[in-house]
């Protein structure tokens, strides 16, 4: 019985290779092409949260707070990192901040806080699959996100 299977398993017709590779060939393509494009969208989101530990660890620095430019500084190093992937140039980076030690709340948006308080840098990035199979698979947009939440520096004694 065994011999009878083995021979019906080791016959091969001229054709039956070339038709096994046609069947094979466009899946191995489509799982290639798929961790490629996976790899590219996890790229991107490890590099917005990279870029809202970059602003955050500025933020806690203090910083442009004597002149002004304390945000703007924030903002513009998170945003330069983002800025390293594809697209990433139109990452919005937001800042807030919580007036106490409690970050439970919505905190104050747009305020880098003050002086051994919270501060939370948080990067959006829209991706946009980049292999143009997949654009009709995912989503138009998948929207990516980075945060982080520090404690400000004590660069005037804290209360």
């Amino acid at each position: 019985m065994y011999a009878t299977i083995r021979r019906l398993l080791n016959r091969r017709s001229p054709g039956h290779s070339s038709v096994e590779m046609a069947m094979i060939i466009p899946a191995a393509l489509l799982l290639c092409l798929g961790l490629m494009e996976s790899g590219n969208m996890f790229l991107s989101w490890l590099t917005m949260q990279k870029a809202a530990e970059s602003g955050a660890r500025m933020a806690t620095t203090g910083q442009g707070l004597d002149d002004g430019t304390r945000l703007t500084l924030i903002q513009k190093q998170a945003a330069q990192m983002a800025a390293i992937v594809p697209g990433g140039d139109k990452a919005k980076v937001s800042v807030r901040s919580w007036t106490t030690s409690d970050t439970s709340g919505p905190g104050v948006k747009g305020d880098a806080g003050g002086a051994c308080l919270p501060v939370e840098v948080r990067v959006d990035l829209a991706y946009v699959p980049t292999i143009p199979l997949f654009e009709s698979l995912f989503p138009p947009q998948v929207a990516l996100s980075g945060r982080e939440r520090l404690v400000n520096e004590p660069w005037v004694p804290c209360p």
